[in-house]
């Protein structure tokens, strides 16, 4: 037997009970467009964060920028210049060693005349003036320790090398040093216990002793001009031995003036050198009688 179910019309129109279902999962694609419009959001309003940022930003960029290109540009210049300085340096050391070779090979050289001696003292002063002026530490003092070596070299020139005796050459030169080379007056200044400036006035004495013993009567013609302070040799005489005669007597009163000792010290070397001399050469170089200059 069938059985008859009505339907009411509540049931077709949907109005009636339900068997219940579970909700249907959100789309995919909705919710990933979700997603990226929300990290899009995000980034963009971080930026925006930033925003305020960003030409400060590119002003230090460019600023640092300028500023490594100065200083490429500096490192350049510089190193421009110090090369420049270096070789500006050499030419005055290759001209001051040929100078230094000139004068230490005087005394051998007899075709050098007196006033080369001269010309090569003051240009050795102008290239060691012009090294000192370069404005580089390194190079001042090198060319301060130039002129040091040099000086040394003149000094052993003149105690080693030299002899005041035999060659009126080298008595020239080194009256020529004395007057016209102010380091090497330094030097024998500082030097302690003065041992080359004592070999040096002792080398003169000997020079004026045998002086004496060979031109006793030159010697004692020559005339000593109270008024003007001058002395002159006898008349219609050598030339070449007052100019020996004067280079001694120069030389040796610089020396002596460069000694530092005292006054018992000096005598030793002064008195045996004037009593070579008669009252008018010792008052024109060393003053009247109880002065010393």
């Amino acid at each position: 037997m069938s059985q008859h179910i009505e339907t009411t019309g509540d049931d077709l129109a949907g109005n009636g009970p339900r068997a219940s279902h579970p909700p249907s999962p959100p789309t995919s694609k909705v919710e990933r467009k979700l997603d990226l419009e929300l990290e899009n959001l995000e980034k963009r309003n971080k930026w925006e964060s930033y925003s305020p940022l960003l030409p400060l930003i590119a002003s230090a960029l460019t600023l640092t920028g300028l500023v490594f290109a100065f200083w490429q540009f500096l490192s350049l210049q510089r190193k421009a210049v110090t090369e420049q300085q270096y070789a500006r340096a050499a030419r005055l050391q290759d001209q001051l060693r040929s100078d230094v070779d000139k004068i230490l090979g005087f005394a051998q050289e007899q075709k050098e005349t007196i006033s080369m001696v001269s010309f090569l003292l003051k240009d050795m002063q102008i290239l060691i003036k012009e090294g000192k002026d370069i404005p580089n530490d390194d190079l001042k003092q090198e060319f301060n320790d130039s002129e040091r070596r040099v000086t040394e070299a003149l000094v052993q020139q003149i105690v080693n090398d030299t002899d005041f005796e035999k060659k009126p050459r080298d008595l020239v030169f080194a009256a020529k040093i004395v007057a016209n080379w102010p380091d090497y007056q330094l030097y024998l200044k500082e030097e302690k216990p003065q041992l080359s400036l004592r070999r040096i006035l002792a080398n003169y004495v000997t020079a004026m002793q045998k002086f004496r013993q060979t031109n006793g009567p030159y010697l004692d013609q020559v005339k000593y001009h109270k008024a003007s302070n001058v002395y002159e040799p006898p008349p219609d005489s050598d030339s070449t031995l007052f100019q020996t005669l004067d280079s001694l007597l120069v030389g040796f009163r610089e020396h002596l003036n460069l000694m530092s000792g005292t006054p018992a010290e000096k005598e030793q070397f002064r008195s045996p050198f004037l009593a070579q001399l008669n009252e008018g050469l010792v008052t024109a170089i060393f003053g009247p009688p109880n002065t010393k200059r």
